[in-house]
């Protein structure tokens, strides 16, 4: 049962890469990722068939995916963040105070 908690949890953190290279446009790196999800969910879909009225299983795999939803979009949530505060610091100054700063000496 905790194995599938687990299955779940990364599979949604899976699931949210996905959604990250789709959304840049990374054509190989949504194939591979793709490819990585759909042999997870044959392994999930296949252990849940074959015990199908074994509702713990369910919960525990629904409750890893809900967590795995959660911490992967506070990650990237975080990461954007500092990213676009990063930016803010490299951004190149204008020719206006290059100008400035040259004659300011």
């Amino acid at each position: 049962m905790l194995s599938f908690f687990f299955i779940g949890f990364v599979e949604m953190i899976i699931c949210t890469i996905w959604t990250k290279v789709v959304n840049k446009s990374q054509v190989w790196a949504s194939g591979a990722v793709t490819l990585i999800e759909i042999v997870v969910w044959y392994f999930v879909i296949e252990a849940i068939i074959s015990d199908i009225n074994n509702w713990s299983i369910i919960l525990a795999y629904a409750f890893g995916c809900a967590l795995g939803t959660m911490c992967s979009t506070y990650y990237f949530q975080i990461m954007e963040k500092v990213e676009r505060r990063l930016k803010r610091y490299k951004r190149k100054p204008s020719w206006k105070k290059i100008i400035l700063n040259v004659f300011s000496w």
